[in-house]
């Protein structure tokens, strides 16, 4: 099993999901539908054949803010960011799976753990062009630091990681309690055999950390 969770890019549906197939393909099994800017009877359709995509290559597919698309599709997951529907109003839409949801502070984590989200994600790491207003940068120690304290208040929340992070980052960020990481240009229009590689890597670097 993998510990990254692919978020798509494409500057059209059709590739995102090219990228979406060769990342389900070669070994990513948590993937974001991140389609930005379309027309929800474009999102759904795309929804659905990249929950297919994501099926037969045994990988849980994640939408990103489209609650009732969501829903619509029986997706596995959805991931909301702060200024979108809260966790307690989306359960009420989005029955039966995941629920996620971005952080920058320890007052928003712990904001989403009392609201028993699956998991916070954490960032970013560092600077990524992915996202055009970006929260204040954490670095490793800001990660460490967050994860530390929500622990000692007694939340077990999984946080996974976000943010301009590269391999070389992952064991480190593994060793401090990120339970996933979270990438999108580094997988992004890469050959099947370099995804390949990288996930390799990664899990490696798992086995290192512990």
């Amino acid at each position: 099993m993998s510990k990254l969770y692919y978020i798509s890019q494409g500057q059209t549906p059709e590739q995102h999901l090219i990228n979406i197939q060769l990342v389900a393909e070669n070994g990513v099994d948590w993937i974001q539908l991140r389609l930005k800017n379309h027309p929800n009877e474009m999102f759904l359709a795309t929804a659905q054949k990249a929950l297919e995509i994501c099926h037969r290559n045994g990988a849980k597919l994640f939408i990103n803010d489209k609650v009732v698309i969501a829903s619509e599709v029986s997706a596995d997951g959805i991931h909301i960011g702060q200024d979108d529907i809260s966790p307690v109003d989306a359960k009420v839409i989005f029955k039966k799976g995941l629920i996620g949801g971005t952080a920058n502070t320890i007052e928003q984590c712990i904001e989403l753990a009392k609201k028993e989200i699956d998991y916070i994600g954490l960032g970013p790491y560092r600077f990524t062009g992915t996202k055009k207003e970006l929260s204040p940068i954490l670095g490793v120690e800001g990660i460490r630091d967050i994860i530390v304290e929500l622990r000692a208040k007694g939340y077990q929340t999984p946080v996974v990681s976000i943010g301009g992070i590269e391999v070389e980052d992952c064991k480190e960020l593994f060793s401090i309690g990120v339970s996933r990481i979270a990438v999108s240009g580094l997988l992004t229009n890469k050959s099947a055999d370099e995804i390949k590689s990288i996930v390799n890597q990664v899990n490696g670097l798992i086995k290192e950390s512990i």
